[in-house]
């Protein structure tokens, strides 16, 4: 009988952990959605009243503020460390036990670095609502320039080479990305992508 009582016990202690836990998971939704789909704002404010609300609204947004900045400072931060890496030996960060296999894999990374950028710089352009065809083809030229530069530093590395070959990898990659999301957000093409673009930029718009 005692283990039976220990066991009702302990059952309707996990149970209320149990809605504990699915109430504060509520919460949390609600929360997430007041702060970025600015929906959510009654249930907050009747619940936790104004004071909590404004805080909680404060807080959200300076969080918000900082992860649109992180977008926005990505493609610095990318382009400084192809610029490092350019200037260190090709097997500075990882060396493959089979060299055919890892000048393979290096070479091909050519295909997707400067298209990596200009998806980069359209994440930036996305978090001001300012995103415009002009500005795709904007960000196509400087991924593609860059792609040159860096060709160009590397004919002045000891270390490393520069061929037309990897620029028109480069030129390939840029091309293939921006062909995706340009069409993507400006054309219809590509719904779904188009649809993931338009979410985020609603989401942490600037």
């Amino acid at each position: 009988m005692r283990r039976f009582i220990f066991f009702l016990s302990h059952f309707h202690h996990l149970s209320n952990q149990f809605e504990q836990k699915r109430n504060n998971i509520y919460i949390e939704r609600k929360i997430f959605y007041c702060l970025f789909f600015d929906k959510g704002k009654d249930f907050m404010q009747k619940s936790f009243g104004k004071a909590w609300l404004f805080t909680t609204l404060k807080w959200g947004f300076m969080m918000k503020k900082f992860v649109v900045w992180i977008f926005r400072l990505l493609p610095v931060a990318y382009m400084a460390a192809i610029w490092v890496m350019s200037s260190l030996p090709d097997t500075a960060v990882i060396e493959l036990p089979d060299r055919g296999i890892d000048r393979f894999v290096k070479e091909s990374l050519h295909l997707v670095e400067f298209g990596i950028l200009y998806v980069l710089l359209v994440l930036a352009a996305l978090t001001t609502g300012r995103f415009t065809a002009a500005l795709s083809f904007a960000f196509m030229a400087m991924a593609i320039g860059y792609g040159l530069l860096d060709e160009v530093h590397q004919s002045f590395v000891p270390v490393r080479s520069a061929t037309v070959i990897d620029f028109i990898k480069d030129v390939i990659g840029v091309l293939a990305a921006s062909h995706f999301l340009h069409h993507a957000y400006f054309s219809g093409k590509f719904v779904r992508l188009g649809k993931v673009m338009r979410g985020f930029e609603e989401r942490v718009r600037g």
